[in-house]
Formats: C-alpha cells, sequence, structure tokens
C-alpha cells in the first residue's frame, strides 16, 4: 500500500520548461520512499493564502494538480533563445508499506514525511545557496495523505484520504479606534527596537533557531535600556553607569546579573525573585539561543526546542517585557490597545461539475 503525502511548499520554486525532472527511490530505514518531481498546484499564483477563498485546503478534492504545469507569465531565463518556466509549489512523496493504519493519521507517518521533505528541500538550499528555499513545518503547512494501491492507483474500499491544514492565526483587525488612536502618535512616536526584535522572532516562525536568537536579543536589548533609565532616575551618577558599560567584554555584567542584582538596586524588583516563572523561561530563551549560536540547534538540555515550545518563549518573552515596563515611568511605556477578537474562518469547496 502507497501512501502518497502532497505537501504545499512555503515559497514557490521554477523549473524550466524545456527540461523534465524524473523521480526517484531510496530506502530509508527500511521503508521505500519515491520523491516526484516537483508539482504544480491549481491557483496557488492568485492566492495562497488560508484568508482566500481559493485557498485549496478543507475540501475532499485536494489539490488539483496542473498536468502538465501552466508557463509563467512573468519569469523567463534570459539567454538566446529565452527559456519559459513552470512554477511549481508542491512536493509529492510515496511511502510503501504492507498496510498504514487508515483510521486515523499516524503522527510519526506524518513526522517521517515532513523530515524527508526537509532533508530534500535544505539539500537544494545548501546546494544552490538559496534562502528563499524555505524548510516545511507540521505545525504551519497545508498537506494531504491518500492512500493507493502499490500500482498508485485508488484502493477500492476504506478510508482513502486525509486532509490538513495548519497555520498560525496571526490576523489584525484595525478598528476605527485603532485607527484614530494611531493617529495621535504620528510622526513623532519611534518603536523600541527591542520590541522590532520581540515582534521579528514571532515573525521568523518555524524557523526557531532565528527566532530564539531575536527573541534573546530583544530581551538584552530591554533590560539594558531599562536600568539605564532607571539608574538615572533614581539619581545614580551618569559617569559612574557609563563605566560600567563601557569596560572589557569580559568584566561586563552577565544578562542574568541585570534582570536579578542590578534590576533590584534601581528598582527593588527582581525577575529572579518577584517572577520566578517568567525567570525560567528567560533562561531557557537565553541557553536555546546559545545552544543554536554554538551548535546549530535551539536546544533545552539535549531537547531540541519544538515549534509551540518556541511559541510560548516568545510568549513569555512578551510577559516578561509587559512586567518590565511597570517599573519604568509611564512616559517610557509602549503604546498599546486592546485588539482581541473571536472570528471564524471558513472555506467552501467550489461546486462540481458534470462531465
Amino acid at each position: 500500500m502507497l501512501a502518497r503525502f502532497q505537501i504545499l511548499l512555503v515559497s514557490p520554486l521554477f523549473i524550466p520548461a524545456d527540461e523534465k525532472l524524473e523521480p526517484y527511490t531510496f530506502t530509508y530505514e527500511g521503508e521505500h520512499i519515491t520523491v516526484h518531481p516537483l508539482k504544480q498546484a491549481e491557483d496557488d499564483s492568485k492566492d495562497r493564502s488560508i484568508y482566500s477563498e481559493n485557498a485549496l485546503i478543507t475540501n475532499q478534492r485536494g489539490f488539483i494538480i496542473n498536468e502538465p504545469p501552466k508557463e509563467s507569465l512573468v519569469v523567463h531565463i534570459i539567454g538566446s533563445p529565452e527559456r519559459k518556466t513552470f512554477q511549481m509549489n508542491l512536493l509529492q512523496l510515496d511511502f510503501q508499506r504492507l498496510a498504514f493504519d487508515r483510521r486515523a493519521i499516524d503522527d510519526a507517518v506524518v513526522a517521517r514525511a515532513f523530515d524527508i521533505g526537509n532533508r530534500i528541500l535544505t539539500t537544494l538550499r545548501t546546494s544552490l545557496k538559496s534562502p528563499n528555499i524555505m524548510t516545511l513545518s507540521t505545525d504551519e503547512a497545508t498537506w494531504r495523505v491518500e492512500f493507493l494501491e502499490d500500482t498508485g492507483e485508488p484502493l477500492l474500499e476504506g478510508n482513502k484520504s486525509f486532509n490538513r491544514t495548519q497555520a498560525r492565526m496571526m490576523t489584525t483587525f484595525i478598528t476605527r479606534d485603532i485607527w484614530d488612536y494611531s493617529k495621535t502618535l504620528i510622526p513623532t512616536y519611534e518603536t523600541p527596537n527591542w520590541n522590532t526584535l520581540l515582534l521579528n522572532a514571532s515573525q521568523a516562525l518555524p524557523e526557531i533557531g532565528t527566532a530564539m536568537v531575536l527573541t534573546a536579543t530583544a530581551l538584552e536589548t530591554l533590560i539594558e535600556e531599562v536600568l539605564e533609565e532607571l539608574a538615572l532616575q533614581k539619581g545614580i551618577p551618569k559617569d559612574l553607569w557609563s563605566w560600567i558599560y563601557n569596560r572589557s567584554l569580559h568584566l561586563l555584567p552577565e544578562v542574568e546579573e541585570e534582570y536579578d542584582a542590578l534590576l533590584k538596586i534601581v528598582s527593588g524588583k527582581s525577575l529572579k525573585t518577584d517572577k520566578p516563572q517568567l525567570w525560567q523561561a528567560f533562561r531557557n530563551i537565553k541557553n536555546a539561543r546559545n545552544k543554536f549560536v554554538h551548535g546549530g540547534i535551539a536546544r533545552i538540555g539535549s531537547d531540541p526546542v519544538k515549534f509551540q515550545t518556541a511559541l510560548k518563549f516568545i510568549e513569555q518573552a512578551n510577559e516578561i517585557a509587559d512586567w518590565i515596563e511597570t517599573l519604568r515611568p509611564e512616559k517610557s511605556h509602549r503604546p498599546q490597545i486592546a485588539n482581541e477578537f473571536t472570528f471564524t474562518l471558513t472555506h467552501h469547496a467550489p461546486p462540481t461539475t458534470n462531465s
């Protein structure tokens, strides 16, 4: 039996229209796997957003594959003669076993499919030195698996397919109140660097290592800014404070000292003693960043940081920032306004037509 996975790519890839990619098969940990040539899913060039009425999700027909693919109207390879291209956006993998449990899709099978898919993409990314080839995340992807006979023909009975789309809902609603509030800040307000870093950390996901570096850097930038402000407010001489922070690198305060002892000196509060849970989150973020910087993988102990854990760390970093802001003068607070809505995301399968 075959389990055929189709996974929508994060960013499309282009192939010359006059070249043909061939499938290839290999055995990995006792499992026969076939990698098909890149495919072209219909309508992706129009709007691949999960908010689109054209989104290819939540319907039983699955992806509509263009066979043969349509030529790109905008991307051509310069030369003599000029070469046309196909925009491809779908990865298709076949996994062959004696049988699959078709009552519910096994998360281990899904994880294996994404692992192989990412091995393919990272090999291409590395070989081509191409940063625009993006890896896939099981927590944020549109994919489909269909069960087939070994010949590739449809099964005669039983559950035949599963569809799934997973995506973080980062929807922003701009109400009249929010719009009017923003007018009071323009053009003089400047966003703090640490706040930009935190927002960028969330946007960087599912690239977990990058997100952890941005999150840790945001917290380091935040505490230095706040400590200096509170020190001057407390009457600590500016020259003394400058001397503390303008020495040899190995003499500078550790970030842990900034959030603990130094913060207590200038505010009477310590993240370590006043917010122990956030203190542990801060240490986890710092350690995950260090493991990524020095070893290439963000880890807590020996365990790689997973997507949901990274999301939680960024959420906790924002909680740390919110708490730190309560120690600052009100004039230094970020402008904030509630932007919480409950909403639905509905997709309708297009009507079928009789041939």
